[in-house]
């Protein structure tokens, strides 16, 4: 799988409206709000999620905990 360039636009919106909460809110938000992406099939879309959260982690602003 390789990773999407998420535009920096779009990932300062995603920003200011799901900080601070999960993952699931993040997934929703991806799902339904980004432009283009509620038409794509699950597997796209969860490879645009899993993206989001490569760019977020290589930022420092998401960690992982259990």
């Amino acid at each position: 799988m390789k990773y999407i360039e998420i535009p920096d636009e779009v990932m300062r919106d995603l920003l200011e409206a799901v900080e601070g909460v999960g993952a699931d809110a993040m997934w929703s938000y991806i799902r339904e709000d980004i432009p283009g992406i509620s038409s794509k099939p699950y597997n796209e879309r969860k490879h645009y999620f899993l993206s989001v959260v490569y760019r977020l982690m290589k930022e420092g602003r998401l960690k992982m905990a259990s």
